[in-house]
């Protein structure tokens, strides 16, 4: 965001000396540097919507743990993995090991045959179908990486997965219970 404002800026007082010189170049090329800084802006608010509902769902889910939760338990968030994802939530406590992928979506969010499908509503009444990324198979990534590096210390422990969607939105259907691939 600072790089946009300096760019902005910039521009802005090369525009003024391009008035104030009669200079159609410097005018030209400040006038493309606020373009340029308008496309950055978009690219940024974009991505922020992108990735806001994810960070939002998170905290629910903190809050939640806290609430809920007895002080043996600790919540790890944004547990990072080799290949440069990360686990939402790895919860060690008394009762085991979980890996939580969290979802905020809204809409049906219906599991079968074919595997995750969200379909929602549009502001104009339009249905539309959203990818969810196969959470599941996030969970499973997830426990499979953590699984491994633990074998390699000695220690042979079974790992809960569990997704968990926390917006009040999602009506959830189930109509296949996701398959448990490689014994995990």
């Amino acid at each position: 965001m600072t790089t946009i404002i300096i760019v902005t800026c910039l521009s802005i007082g090369i525009l003024t000396f391009g008035f104030y010189k009669n200079n159609v170049a410097l005018i030209f090329f400040s006038i493309l540097g606020i373009l340029i800084s308008f496309l950055l802006y978009e690219n940024t608010k974009s991505a922020k919507d992108i990735y806001e509902p994810g960070y939002e769902g998170e905290k629910v889910l903190k809050e939640k743990l806290h609430s809920l939760l007895p002080d043996d338990y600790i919540a790890y968030f944004g547990f990072p993995l080799s290949h440069g994802q990360d686990i939402d939530c790895v919860l060690p406590g008394p009762s085991g090991l979980y890996v939580i992928e969290v979802k905020n979506h809204v809409g049906d969010i219906r599991y079968s045959d074919n595997g995750w499908e969200q379909i929602k509503i549009g502001r104009s009444g339009n249905t539309y179908y959203g990818n969810l990324k196969n959470p599941s198979g996030q969970v499973l990534a997830g426990i499979s990486e953590i699984k491994k590096h633990l074998e390699s210390k000695g220690i042979d422990n079974f790992i809960n997965g569990v997704v968990v969607f926390t917006n009040p939105a999602a009506n959830q259907i189930i109509e296949k219970g996701p398959k448990n691939s490689h014994g995990l």
